[in-house]
């Protein structure tokens, strides 16, 4: 006797809630039973990975057909499947063919509903929120808030858009706009999101009968597990839409919402306790929506405006790209809307570029604004260690403003929040009375030795774009570091796109550990805190850099004036040679702050490794006896006596036309200042600056062209001279001889770059 046919037959299900379009098919064998094809649902729907399949219910309807009519249709929650639907509940030991047999329609048959719908509550969820005693840990601390008009500004007219169209009911997504707002680490983004809800006039749109809240969420790449996630479209720079992880970001939204909203937690691992204390699988965005307007004794009518700042958004680009495309929807969805609620992302992270690249997110449909968060200025950075100070002594700052070791200080921690906090701790701990710059030293060696640890070199490694590739060696990452240093050294112009190897500038920005300073709506410079940059070259052990260039505090008089700015040229050389750069022009070496013929600005200078000499005073006379030593006067370039040895003073004759060498002379000879491989140098430093004036814009501070060729007779036989002076030059470029390039007042404190404004440096008692 032969056994009967099976037959298998194809089931179309929906998820309750969801739209027509995402119906999915079943094969089923008609001899298996409901139980067996809750198994089956479970094992192709991502949705229910974390669902016991006997969790799920399931009914059996009349029919809804899918066509083109009906593909937008979304069966809502609170529908009566058994009156609207002619639903049937189906049990576990029903058999398909019982219900579903010789069913050849390609017609939704199968409403599921997971367990949420039918286990979760509003009393569930404040029930696990009262249960939570203690919450997370801030990210930020509540310190006076230092305000910017200008970020204030930006974000209160995106908000009054958004309140504008909530009150009017629209329904279209490009009535709406979400905010990013993006900067470097520790430069207040995260405190900034935090303050948004303090930019609305709370009364006034109370008046409008609208509720303000703020949510707190965290991003990272763990936080929504997609199991496998879609490549970027290289074409089109968008992520495909999978309905899937939209449900998936449906439910950690509202998880993430509930959880901060009723124990102001925001971990993970919180996350997960208020879920399970919820005893839910999964949380309903609108039963959670529901519960907050019931915890908020809300009418009816009241509108809810929910604030949800999007932290570390740079993490994950997919998962906000989900999360953004999801909160667009909000807008037009029927049950949220039902509901009086608008949710208005805030994005706080390093890289406004991923929002940009965001998918559906485009000019026509649901816009994010960027804002950039600079670090702070002079004035921003004094006010906010007030504020620090402020809050921990319950005491106002003692130190004046007007205090110059303590500008110094400030000048070269300021602009990040965190190292700030750090150094007002400082501060603080030390009681230091700001009267010597050995005592405020200390405060800076501190600081130095804290941000070492804090942010080690496999930190600054890692700060080149987050996502290694496996040719991403140690080896090219150090170099890729190095040639952020060169650019932060000498302020050259870069767009974001600069590229470092396998990253690019902007990928650094990412890193947090450097900030891009606009030049213009193109171009840039990278900056980053003296007291980093010490920390850095500390790492690298680049004993090229010099205590008299990379301490704030050291005093430039008359002897060390020559030896800062020939160290600065030192450095400018071997970080080219070590990052591969064969040559160089005089206008880079003083990073664009020079005065010269364009036949000067734009000679270019072979890069060699080049080493520091110094030349002695005296040189010893060969056979004469009774006075054997005579002035290093220099009369041969080739065969110049310099100090081979400082510990015995041994000398030896170098050829310093060859470009291996930096000599410094003796600067009251008739040589000048320092001899280069670009030419030769003189330095000019005026004890008159020693009055703490700004003398390079003062009459007293100036130098005429009869001064500068008296300095030019010094430099005999050279291709080239370069006056260096903190004065004032009284005359043009077009006046200058020949093969000579000046460098003065305000260029002079353009060549210092980051390290520190020259008349502090040289104003202190």
């Amino acid at each position: 006797m032969t056994t009967p046919l099976i037959a298998e037959i194809m089931l179309f299900c929906l998820v309750l809630g969801d739209v027509v379009e995402n119906a999915f098919v079943i094969d089923i064998r008609e001899d298996k039973t409901i139980s067996h094809l809750k198994k089956l649902i479970k094992e192709k729907k991502d949705t229910f990975q974390n669902v016991d399949a006997n969790d799920l219910v399931l009914w059996k309807i009349s029919c809804i057909s899918i066509n083109e009519k009906n593909i937008k249709i979304k069966i809502r929650t609170d529908i009566d499947i058994e009156k609207k639907l002619g639903g049937m509940k189906l049990f576990p030991s029903d058999t398909i063919r019982q219900h579903f047999h010789n069913l050849d329609s390609k017609d939704i048959r199968i409403i599921i509903l997971p367990p949420t719908t039918a286990s979760l509550s509003i009393e569930s969820i404040i029930n696990a929120g009262l249960k939570i005693k203690k919450a997370n840990d801030r990210l930020v601390t509540m310190y006076k808030y230092v305000e910017r008009p200008h970020i204030r500004r930006f974000i209160q007219d995106r908000l009054q858009s958004n309140i504008a169209a909530f009150r009017r009911g629209s329904y279209r997504p490009n009535d709406y706009q979400g905010i990013s707002i993006s900067g470097g680490s520790g430069t207040g983004k995260t405190r900034l999101g935090f303050e948004v809800i303090n930019m609305i006039d709370l009364e006034k749109i109370e008046n409008f009968d609208i509720k303000t809240i703020h949510i707190f969420a965290q991003i990272s790449y763990y936080t929504v597990d997609f199991g496998k996630r879609p490549e970027l479209d290289q074409t089109t720079k968008r992520y495909p839409h999978i309905s899937e992880h939209v449900k998936l970001v449906s439910q950690y939204l509202a998880l993430a919402i509930s959880t901060y909203w009723f124990t102001n937690n925001y971990k993970l691992e919180s996350l997960s306790d208020f879920k399970s204390l919820a005893k839910s699988s999964a949380i309903n965005l609108q039963t959670v929506l529901l519960a907050i307007r019931y915890s908020c004794q809300m009418p009816e009518q009241s509108k809810l405006l929910i604030l949800l700042q999007l932290d570390e958004y740079q993490r994950d680009q997919y998962l906000l790209t989900v999360i953004l495309r999801f909160i667009s929807t909000l807008v037009s969805d029927e049950d949220i809307k039902r509901l009086n609620v608008l949710i208005v992302p805030i994005c706080t992270g390093t890289a406004p570029t991923k929002i940009e690249e965001s998918g559906d997110l485009s000019v026509t449909d649901y816009k994010i604004y960027d804002i950039h968060v600079s670090p702070m200025d002079m004035k921003a950075s004094l006010d906010f260690i007030d504020s620090v100070i402020e809050y921990r002594t319950n005491n106002f700052n003692p130190i004046s403003r007007e205090n110059l070791l303590y500008q110094i200080l400030v000048g070269a921690v300021r602009g990040i929040a965190i190292i700030m906090e750090e150094c007002a701790i400082k501060i603080i701990s030390m009681k230091v009375s700001f009267t010597s710059a050995e005592q405020v030293k200390e405060i800076w060696k501190m600081l130095v030795d804290w941000l070492k640890a804090r942010y080690t070199l496999n930190d600054w490694l890692d700060s080149i774009g987050g996502k290694k590739h496996s040719e991403d060696n140690e080896v090219k990452r150090k170099h890729a570091v190095l040639n952020l240093l060169f650019l932060i050294h000498t302020q050259k112009l870069i767009t974001k796109d600069t590229a470092l190897n396998n990253s690019t500038l902007g990928d650094h920005e990412v890193g947090g550990l450097i900030f891009l300073e606009a030049i213009d709506s193109t171009y840039y410079k990278a900056k980053a805190p003296l007291v980093l940059i010490a920390s850095l070259v500390s790492h690298l052990k680049l004993d090229f850099f010099d205590d008299i260039v990379l301490d704030p505090f050291s005093r430039l008089d008359e002897d060390t004036f020559p030896l800062f700015i020939i160290k600065m040229h030192l450095i400018t050389y071997r970080l080219a040679e070590m990052i591969g750069i064969r040559s160089i022009t005089i206008k880079e070496i003083y990073f664009g702050y020079i005065m010269a013929s364009e036949e000067i600005l734009f000679k270019a200078i072979d890069i060699h490794h080049v080493q520091y000499k110094a030349v002695p005073a005296l040189e010893v006379r060969k056979n004469v006896h009774k006075h054997p030593f005579k002035y290093n006067n220099l009369t041969n370039r080739k065969e110049v006596l310099v100090v081979a040895d400082t510990n015995s003073n041994r000398t030896e004759i170098i050829d310093i036309t060859t470009g291996h060498y930096f000599v410094m002379t003796q600067k009251r000879g008739k040589s000048a200042d320092a001899l280069t491989p670009h030419g030769d140098e003189q330095y000019k430093f005026s004890a008159v600056i020693a009055s703490g004036h700004s003398v390079h814009k003062t009459s007293i501070g100036e130098i005429d062209l009869e001064e500068f060729k008296t300095e030019l007779e010094k430099a005999y036989g050279c291709e080239c001279f370069v006056l260096i002076t903190i004065k004032r030059f009284l005359h043009g470029v077009n006046e200058l001889p020949p093969k000579t390039g000046i460098v003065f007042g305000d260029l002079l404190l353009g060549f210092m770059g980051i390290y520190g404004d020259l008349t502090k440096f040289i104003a202190l008692p």
